[in-house]
């Protein structure tokens, strides 16, 4: 999917390069831990060795070419055979066991991340988590690692120092991934500063680099994030002390045009089945899902003391685990001028945000999204605090998607359609030969495109999707407009909440046409009819293929215009599987 990570300057590079035949290999990289003897033994984090061989055998049937991070950066990614990095998280001694012997037999490369921590020598036990201790056998020597790093077949990368472990939050005791959570003294009563923070996770990548580097005797590329968990701040220090590329597990293909230093990679559990290993390796892999979302008011989350939103955060769970959503919307703001998050640009009162996504994530298993309106928050903020604005919100702000209203980049669109018919805009800037200073003239007094361009610089793997209110959708009708659109966006929320008239709706649905492999572009914020009328509009949107759409709350949140928000729960979700 082409969708706005690929912010402007670089998205009628792809364009073009797509038109031109340019080699847009696709590579996936899969995320192993610890390895066991048998499937009774398994955690969830864990495969059995049966399990792996199985795995192996249909990489190796399937003709696929295991590749190391040496070649990424050497530029091995053209050829016409289907590529796969192979990575083992924490240096388990398993893998010398079990993986090593494997990867001689069939001949695969594979990439090993070790945690600086766990690679003591003088110590009986490792704390491999804050509550659990484990032999220091658990993990392998450097022996070990010395004899597989000269195979040529095994890859040591970094895994962090000491930040695979959590730390507290906030005061309420919270913990969550040490890389990217702003630290709470609870001696001190206070949260580590910015500065605090960046040199605690730039001493500890330092030391990782370093204590690598000195037993392999080698450059070491790539950072693996522990728990997958990253920002631009620390996406940023790993560049500075010298590390090329970083691991993720956001769960999405990997591309050769992407100039991302950002590497994505599936994440296998203990039920990784070949069939699971198919649909990962796929071709042009969709790491969206379809949404069943609940958009949430400030008024929701926020009360008038700490106490207080406690109190509302426990309700507030409770009422999005009876719905059943798998996407909730929160606003950014917590009234027209404060935000609720520490920062150094705008008022706030609570440091409530990252407490409140997290327990959403973790204790409701929802995706989070933040919701801006564009064109307040560019008169809250200068330009020249944008990028430093943005850093502080993905410091304490760990969300998949940004849910963006606009009317300037609405009426953008909707001025060049009207001005010339979208083919012929998109043909003259691909005919252009100077197509950077070509859109210029259309895109750069943009100032709300602009803002979100520099969010979008700093978290490429948040997604945006653009609100549309239903009265300017008539934009989507036009088949080129809608694609340009896309190759902006990763998708468009229209909102029809206001329609009063559900056959208006219905016939909207209807008159869209929107086809089946356009589903999670385009999705709804749905107006709340009585239960037999939405029961009818979601059969129809079931039948159009289209199966995301979101409630905004109401008065009292569970009342009963929302029974069949909970009554169509089985039916919406059963399209994840």
């Amino acid at each position: 999917m082409r969708n706005f990570k690929y912010h402007t300057c670089l998205l009628f590079f792809i364009l073009f390069t797509s038109f031109s035949g340019y080699a847009q290999k696709q590579y996936q990289v899969l995320c192993y831990h610890n390895v066991v003897a048998n499937d009774d033994s398994v955690r969830l984090d864990d495969i059995s060795v049966k399990n792996l061989v199985l795995h192996f055998e249909w990489l190796k049937k399937e003709k696929y070419q295991t590749i190391s991070v040496q070649d990424i950066i050497e530029g091995k990614l053209y050829t016409t055979q289907k590529q796969v990095i192979l990575s083992f998280d924490d240096g388990y001694s398993s893998f010398y066991k079990y993986v090593y012997p494997l990867l001689k037999l069939y001949n695969f490369k594979a990439v090993v991340a070790l945690v600086g921590t766990f690679q003591q020598e003088q110590v009986d036990s490792i704390w491999y988590t804050p509550e659990q201790q484990v032999p220091r056998s658990h993990f392998l020597t450097w022996a070990q690692i010395n004899e597989m790093e000269e195979s040529g077949l095994v890859e040591f990368v970094s895994h962090s120092f000491d930040l695979h472990k959590s730390v507290r939050a906030n005061k309420q005791g919270t913990f969550s991934p040490a890389a990217t959570t702003i630290q709470f003294d609870s001696v001190r009563t206070r949260f580590e500063t910015a500065l605090e923070y960046e040199e605690r996770i730039r001493t500890d990548l330092k030391r990782s680099k370093q204590l690598l580097e000195l037993k392999l005797k080698k450059f070491i590329p790539c950072i693996v994030w522990p728990y997958g968990r990253y920002n631009s701040t620390v996406t940023r220090i790993a560049q500075e002390v010298g590390f090329t590329y970083s691991f993720n597990l956001t769960g999405v293909a990997n591309y050769s045009f992407d100039t991302s230093t950002n590497i994505n990679r599936f994440y296998i559990n203990n039920s990784g089945t070949v069939a699971q290993l198919r649909d990962y390796l796929k071709e042009d892999t969709d790491p969206l899902q379809p949404s069943r979302g609940i958009f949430l008011r400030s008024s929701d989350v926020l009360s008038n003391s700490d106490s207080a939103n406690e109190n509302k955060l426990g309700s507030l769970l409770k009422q999005l685990e009876r719905v059943g959503s798998n996407t909730v919307v929160i606003p950014i703001l917590a009234d027209s001028q404060s935000v609720y998050f520490a920062n150094s640009y705008l008022p706030y009162q609570f440091n409530h945000l990252f407490r409140l996504i997290w327990q959403i994530q973790t204790r409701i298993g929802a995706q989070v999204a933040l919701h801006i309106d564009a064109a307040q928050m560019k008169n809250l903020i200068q330009p020249n605090n944008w990028k430093s604005f943005w850093e502080q919100v993905g410091m304490q702000a760990p969300v998949r998607a940004l849910i963006v209203e606009s009317h300037e980049i609405l009426d953008l669109f909707k001025n060049t359609l009207q001005e010339r018919p979208s083919s012929v805009f998109t043909n003259s800037i691909l005919q252009a030969s100077n197509r950077k200073n070509y859109l210029r003239r259309y895109y750069n007094s943009l100032i709300e495109l602009q803002m979100i361009e520099s969010f979008v610089s700093l978290q490429p793997d948040v997604h945006v999707f653009l609100k549309i209110p239903i009265n300017k959708s008539h934009i989507l009708t036009d088949t080129g407009m809608l694609n340009t659109l896309l190759f902006y966006f990763s998708g468009i929320i229209v909102d029809g909440s206001s329609v009063q008239d559900p056959r208006v709706l219905r016939n909207y649905i209807s008159a869209l046409q929107i086809k089946y492999q356009d589903i999670n572009r385009i999705q709804l914020l749905l107006p709340q009819y009585s239960e037999n009328e939405m029961k009818r509009l979601l059969n129809e949107l079931f039948s159009e293929g289209i199966f995301s759409y979101f409630f905004k709350t109401a008065d009292g949140f569970l009342d009963s215009r929302l029974n069949h928000f909970i009554n169509t729960k089985d039916k919406a979700l059963v399209h994840h599987e």
